[in-house]
């Protein structure tokens, strides 16, 4: 017997379509009962506090709501879905669950207008290649990360996403899983990391629309790790006022910044930039191939340490049509130490406590740049600069 009202207003050759099926979640009939008993591709129209846990398995269905249903996970996870489902959540409040989304298997999910918060662990959890596209979206105050990809996982973010307040990670992206930024406005702060890009991962910005926001978190904004790369092809990276780094990239990680992309790092506690342990970052804009006429640039500005840090056999790139500018950081504009290299065009580096300062084996190739001072020592290779080393 069915528990609710259902219309089928059209019939295809291979299906119907069904009208959205109203639900009151105050009205006595568990949500998973509900679920249980909808058809393929339905939309339950929820309303009130629907008491989790909810489980959906290999069917397509969507959970909307016009006047903001809450469905409470009563600490266990909210709402599971596992197998190749196609899944949407719209204009929900999901809360108080062990995590609040949890997808697994292939799952597939659309999360819309919706507030995923204060749950014990994550607030969205990905596993075994599922993947998640997030519009209008907020994760704050969870347990641990507000979103978490792991297992070859993918998420889009289109549209505006915000994760605040989480225990760890804001965004956590791992395990050769993906991030694609598109036409998208992502705030990310007050959490105790950013952003971590981590462990072959991959995160790609795809157009000038993007900006991402990494501010106000405990230690550094963005995290780049372990094997893992992100390439910013136009749009705005800004990190500012974090507690460690505004952006590190670290364990043979890369950043590309192309297009006419623009990373600002500014009023960190410690480096705007942070490079470690054999890691590069690559700026240019080829505009016959991007499209894009404007200049690709780094602007490290007035943090608490050092502007950009290249240590430990890692390599800083700037060319064809990009520039970096480092200015008023209280240590250096651009440190470089231990075999590690910079080439620069194109830039200004000044009015830092020292402006680029080389040593323990480092190279530095600087051409067409305005440099205020430089210092190197008897290690040092540097050409296309009058200055000779040491000094």
């Amino acid at each position: 017997m069915r528990l609710k009202t259902m219309v089928a207003t059209f019939t295809f050759a291979c299906c119907p379509v069904f009208a959205a099926v109203p639900f009151n979640c105050n009205g006595g009939i568990p949500l998973q009962t509900a679920i249980d008993f909808s058809f393929p591709g339905e939309t339950l129209l929820l309303s009130g506090t629907c008491s989790g846990p909810v489980t959906i398995t290999t069917r397509n269905l969507t959970l909307a709501s016009k006047n903001g249903a809450v469905l409470d996970g009563q600490k266990k996870d909210a709402v599971t879905v596992k197998g190749p489902a196609r899944v949407t959540l719209d204009s929900l409040t999901i809360q108080h669950g062990n995590n609040g989304v949890s997808a697994s298997g292939g799952a597939q999910l659309t999360i819309v207008n919706s507030l995923i918060q204060n749950n014990a662990l994550n607030g969205i959890l990905l596993a075994g290649g599922s993947s998640v596209t997030l519009s209008g979206t907020s994760t704050i105050g969870n347990g641990i990360n507000g979103l978490d990809a792991e297992a070859s996982s993918s998420v889009i973010l289109a549209g505006s996403y915000q994760s605040k307040g989480n225990g760890v990670f804001g965004v956590n992206i791992n395990a050769s899983s993906s991030l694609t930024l598109t036409h998208a406005h992502v705030v990310v702060s007050g959490n105790t990391l950013g952003i971590q890009i981590g462990t072959s991962a991959a995160a790609f910005i795809s157009d000038s629309n993007t900006t991402l926001v990494a501010s106000d978190n405990a230690t550094t904004g963005l995290t780049i790790v372990s094997g893992a790369h992100m390439v910013a092809f136009g749009g705005s990276i800004q990190t500012t006022g974090n507690g460690f780094h505004g952006v590190s990239i670290d364990s043979k990680a890369g950043l590309d910044l192309d297009a006419a992309a623009v990373l600002t790092a500014t009023g960190n506690k410690q480096d705007g930039v942070h490079l470690e342990e054999t890691s590069v970052l690559t700026m240019f804009n080829t505009t016959a191939f991007s499209g894009a006429p404007g200049v690709t640039t780094l602007n490290a500005l007035n943090n608490g340490l050092n502007g950009v840090s290249v240590l430990t056999g890692s390599n800083l790139t700037v060319i064809h049509q990009a520039a970096l500018n480092s200015m008023g950081n209280a240590v250096d504009g651009i440190q470089v130490d231990n075999g590690s290299s910079i080439t620069l065009v194109g830039s200004n580096v000044s009015s830092n406590g020292k402006d680029i300062a080389l040593s323990f084996g480092s190279r530095g190739d600087i051409t067409s740049s305005t440099v205020g001072t430089l210092s190197c020592d008897a290690s040092v290779l540097l050409r296309n600069f009058a200055a000779k080393c040491p000094q």
